[in-house]
């Protein structure tokens, strides 16, 4: 269970104790003259498990990016920090993630919607209104920069699925090559209902 999990429990089943801990060693960690990408990481599962206003996550995200501004995680822990049920507003992630791929601009931006979007389309029980063409975009571009791995070909296949698109998850499915899904060792393909 990674710490965002442990703390953003809702039911308040991690204790304020271990909240306080997480916060003293990440702040002893800020004089640290050298620090590494998952310091605002684990600085953002702070803010979220403590609620801080929306200003000072903003704030936070920020010298994230100046730090390490192509750290993709970074982008992913805030968008699930303005979602509805933390306190942002109806639409303030798909405004936040177009915007800043935008700022960001070609291959890269498109890479970061992707990145973004195949986290929240795997773990949000809430409809998002995400550009389907530039998931794809992104997702064509990661391959184009890194080349083709099992885990960049789940996220679209899963996320082809949400947005009904059954010809872009058989067609990413075939590639990812399922086998011993039923007991014949073949996978039904994906039709619309």
């Amino acid at each position: 269970m990674d710490m965002l999990t442990r703390s953003a429990k809702m039911d308040g089943s991690f204790s304020s104790n271990g909240r306080l801990r997480e916060e003293k060693a990440c702040k002893q960690a800020s004089f640290l003259r050298d620090k590494c990408p998952e310091w605002y990481v684990a600085m953002q599962d702070v803010a979220l498990a403590q609620g801080w206003d929306p200003g000072a996550k903003r704030a936070l995200l920020e010298q994230a990016v100046k730090f390490e501004p192509n750290y993709f995680y970074y982008y992913r822990k805030y968008a699930v920090s303005i979602l509805p049920q933390w306190d942002g507003e109806e639409g303030q992630l798909e405004k936040f993630l177009q915007s800043r791929a935008d700022q960001i601009g070609g291959d890269p931006g498109d890479i970061l919607y992707f990145q973004v979007a195949s986290l929240l389309g795997g773990c949000i029980n809430q409809p998002l209104k995400l550009s389907w063409p530039r998931i794809q975009r992104g997702f064509d571009a990661l391959e184009r920069q890194s080349g083709s791995a099992p885990d960049n070909r789940n996220r679209p296949a899963r996320l082809a699925a949400i947005f009904n698109d059954p010809a872009v998850a058989n067609k990413i499915i075939a590639r990812i090559g399922i086998s011993g899904v039923t007991k014949r060792g073949k996978h039904p393909p994906i039709s619309n209902p």
